[in-house]
């Protein structure tokens, strides 16, 4: 019997050595079938399980190789190399979630190689797994750092992640403009305060927010917003005039007077701006210049605006009558 056996090993270790000349002179139907008898003799042989992998892998194909990976495993656990050929048959037979534990395990035993590295990045950036590809990008630039496929991989796990970011805000925005509609503005305020954190440099939204505020009568926390898109942009004329209105509502008819300027300044004055610059100078009493505005406002409305042509024309009688007393 152990005559038998003997034959049977020598046999095995014979028909793996015709495998790996196959092999090497490329002739692979011929290997694979060496490996195969080598198996027959010897269902153990773990090298030749291995060979037989690798064949297939050769060929580039990948998927027939997993399964003789496989069993190098279940007859040697953690074979390192097993492990990475095994996680890189995976990743390009598009099996990348499957190959991900299997390169973990090699990039584990070898944390210096950069392969490892690099195929576990490429397996976590392919079965969606964003952040944690970024991380393994970055470990293995840092053993390879001119590496062009881990920097390219780097970055395209960065723009995912931004991409699946600016998709959620823009759902959590449409869900704020329909708070909105419902009249629903703490709500509102509280799920885009967030997304103006997050992106302080997108001026519709951050204009969106200051007039939940301004809605809400937090004027001063609106002013602040519509001043940080001024400050930002400073010819926004829609900004300017919304700080106009929010300044002239807490009667700060100064600061109402300076945003007014602005709008002026970049030739985007109306006729209510200008009903607004009356209504400024006449509380500071500066009431010629405030008489003019007003007179300037009837000239523009023409019978638009019913409620501000009758105050107009109230306050130019009023203030007139106050200057020839003066």
């Amino acid at each position: 019997m152990w005559a038998v056996l003997l034959l049977l090993l020598a046999q095995a270790a014979d028909y793996v050595a015709q495998g790996d000349k196959a092999l090497e002179a490329k002739q692979f139907s011929q290997a694979i079938d060496f490996y195969n008898q080598a198996i027959a003799a010897d269902p153990n042989d773990f090298t030749a399980e291995f060979q037989l992998g690798l064949a297939y892998n050769l060929q580039n194909k990948y998927a027939e190789a997993v399964p003789h990976y496989q069993r190098v495993l279940a007859l040697k656990p953690g074979l390192y190399q097993a492990e990475l050929n095994l996680g890189l048959s995976q990743l390009r037979a598009h099996e990348s979630a499957a190959a991900v534990a299997h390169l973990e395990d090699a990039a584990r035993e070898k944390p210096q190689e950069f392969l490892p590295a690099l195929y576990l990045a490429q397996a976590l950036l392919e079965s969606g797994q964003y952040p944690q590809a970024e991380a393994a990008f970055k470990k293995a630039l840092a053993i390879n750092p001119p590496s062009q496929p881990a920097q390219t991989g780097l970055a395209e796990s960065q723009v995912h992640q931004r991409e699946i970011a600016q998709t959620a805000q823009n759902h959590r925005l449409d869900e704020a403009r329909q708070l909105v509609e419902s009249k629903q503005l703490d709500k509102a305020e509280a799920a885009v305060a967030p997304l103006v954190a997050a992106r302080p440099d997108d001026l519709e939204l951050r204009l969106f927010y200051a007039r939940i505020l301004r809605d809400e009568r937090k004027f001063p926390d609106a002013a602040s917003q519509f001043g940080a898109v001024v400050q930002r942009k400073p010819d926004s004329a829609e900004a300017w005039s919304e700080l106009a209105n929010l300044y002239e509502i807490q009667e700060q008819y100064a600061q109402t007077l300076a945003a007014l300027d602005r709008v002026r300044a970049l030739n985007a004055e109306t006729p209510g701006h200008i009903f607004s610059r009356a209504i400024a100078l006449d509380h500071l009493k500066q009431w010629p210049q405030a008489i003019d505005c007003y007179k300037q406002f009837l000239t523009l409305s023409q019978g638009k605006f019913s409620n501000q042509e009758f105050q107009a024309r109230q306050r130019i009688k009023t203030l007139e009558a106050a200057e020839r007393r003066r």
